[in-house]
């Protein structure tokens, strides 16, 4: 599963990068997002999520947000019935890890509020709740403060500032900068 989550990680910023190298970011990135997809539903058919397990949450919190960013009005009833089932087995999976550790109660509430009202009925149903099991606790809002991306993030105009070749060329000019004279030319005479 981490494996799809680096792939995912390293590739959604290059969605919007045109290449002609086979297979495109769009392909890898809609292939490891299935795989991603599959691996939790073969996790929930082998393990279930009623055992604590912090390293669960993450691709769920994955999965759920892939999903909830796939449905719209224009989505397909066929894709939309797969989306929507795969989006309620890993918001089940956060709302039952949510007992065990306050990661995942708070990545269930905010999957729970990306919801469209359809889905939040369909996950209300079949896990058989009402309205009043989940209360918001109104302290919530102030105790998680954190700066980690919940998804990968993709922004087309700072993809350039995190591609390896910048990174590399940058920190190299700082750290030549940095050195004093008698080690640069001590480095050269060694080389």
């Amino acid at each position: 599963m981490y494996y799809h989550h680096l792939i995912l990680t390293i590739f959604k910023p290059l969605l919007d990068v045109e290449t002609n190298q086979s297979p495109s970011p769009q392909q890898i990135v809609a292939d490891s997002t299935k795989y991603l997809q599959t691996l939790v539903r073969l996790y929930y058919l082998r393990h279930g999520y009623e055992a604590m397990d912090l390293f669960i949450v993450i691709p769920l919190m994955l999965a759920a947000s892939d999903c909830i960013d796939a449905i719209n009005e224009q989505t397909p009833a066929s894709e939309l019935e797969s989306l929507r089932s795969t989006l309620v087995l890993v918001t089940k999976g956060l709302y039952t890890q949510r007992r065990n550790h306050y990661l995942a109660e708070a990545l269930f509430r905010v999957i729970r509020g990306r919801m469209r009202p359809p889905e939040v009925a369909l996950f209300r149903g079949i896990l058989d709740m009402d309205g009043d099991q989940v209360v918001d606790k109104p302290d919530m809002a102030q105790t998680v403060r954190s700066s980690w991306p919940v998804s990968v993030v993709k922004k087309k105009d700072d993809v350039d500032a995190y591609i390896l070749t910048n990174l590399v060329e940058n920190y190299a000019h700082l750290n030549v900068e940095n050195e004093r004279p008698e080690e640069s030319s001590a480095k050269a005479k060694d080389s």
